[in-house]
């Protein structure tokens, strides 16, 4: 376990930046990927002073070796301790994951650990502490690539490989260690989403609700949201992406019941957050337009701790309507 000091009588900010994906396309007016990521964070951190930083992984859309130095590079200059998970575009394709967690642990200021080799890449915790004690904790997870398949229409396919016995092995022994040292609440962190998430969003959204017309940061305010889940944001635009076994670590996190939080990414165009079954469950702002993007969604997520726990989850909506960028899904220009 890796440890982070709060300061006594102070909240300590977490922000999470989703999927920067760095790649080497030009977003119109010369904005590149890591540009818009930066813009981002910047204005981000103006407003909030984080403690620490951490990703959703997919920190580049393609391996290329100059992609991870840049973002690993950019990561570190703010200084600020940062952390990240493994995200499945870091392990696919050419990506040389080995070699990027080598990178990662060569940082000054990156907490990273590769954890038990058996479970994948990237397994450890982060506990945040007043005064010698746990007042909360980060736990993050790998939650491995895509594979490929033949299904039953005799078409190569791909799956989200779930979580193994052994990864939840690994989470059960974790949230026993913690509530041990008396830390009273835990966060976890991890790139692809469970299953809960489409459960989640299903159940609180009205269901005759049209979104076209609703943005991210003005859900909160409209009248979508099923009775008993009002305190719910963001939006979904998109489907979801996940393994249908995932639901064991769910369900183990709701029997233990000491993880209130749960943030991934992934799916780059939701960012709705609903509480279900009293563990709030949240898709982490998309932070620039590597990969794929939608010109509605864009900022960090950020996670207020106080002395007992974690106070708050909310998104901080950066607007980049001033800025000109290619529609990369449709080939056109367009001011947002």
């Amino acid at each position: 376990m890796f440890k982070l000091q709060k300061k006594p009588g102070e909240d300590f900010t977490l922000i999470i930046l989703g999927d920067p994906q760095l790649d080497y396309e030009i977003y119109g007016n010369e904005l590149d990927s890591k540009n818009l990521v930066r813009v981002t964070v910047e204005e981000v951190m103006r407003r909030t002073t984080p403690d620490l930083i951490a990703t959703t992984g997919d920190l580049a859309d393609e391996y290329g070796r100059d992609l991870y130095e840049d973002i690993i590079s950019y990561m570190d200059s703010l200084e600020t301790p940062w952390t990240t998970v493994m995200g499945n575009h870091d392990q696919e394709g050419r990506a040389d994951t080995p070699e990027i967690m080598r990178m990662l642990k060569n940082t000054e200021r990156c907490i990273f650990d590769e954890g038990p080799e058996s479970l994948g890449y990237g397994h450890f915790t982060i506990v945040i502490e007043e005064e010698g004690r746990p007042v909360s904790a980060l736990i993050l997870m790998d939650s491995h690539r895509r594979q490929k398949f033949i299904n039953e229409r005799g078409k190569e396919d791909r799956y989200v490989v779930p979580f193994t016995e052994g990864q939840i092995d690994w989470y059960r022994g974790q949230v026993e260690m913690l509530k041990e040292m008396g830390c009273p609440d835990s966060t976890l962190l991890f790139h692809i989403p469970l299953w809960e998430f489409r459960t989640a969003w299903k159940t609180a959204l009205r269901v005759k609700y049209q979104l076209d017309g609703v943005l991210p940061w003005e859900a909160a305010d409209f009248n979508i949201w099923n009775e008993g889940y009002e305190d719910s944001f963001g939006v979904n635009y998109e489907g979801f992406a996940f393994h249908p076994e995932s639901v064991k670590l769910f369900d183990v996190a709701r029997e233990l019941g000491h993880t209130k939080n749960i943030i991934c990414g992934h799916d780059h165009e939701n960012c709705a957050s609903v509480t279900y079954h009293g563990i709030r469950l949240t898709y982490c702002l998309k932070t620039g337009c590597g990969g794929y993007y939608s010109a509605k969604v864009n900022g960090c997520t950020a996670v207020t701790i106080g002395a007992e726990g974690v106070k708050d989850v909310r998104h901080e909506y950066v607007d980049l309507r001033r800025l000109w960028y290619s529609n990369r899904g449709k080939g056109d220009k367009v001011t947002i």
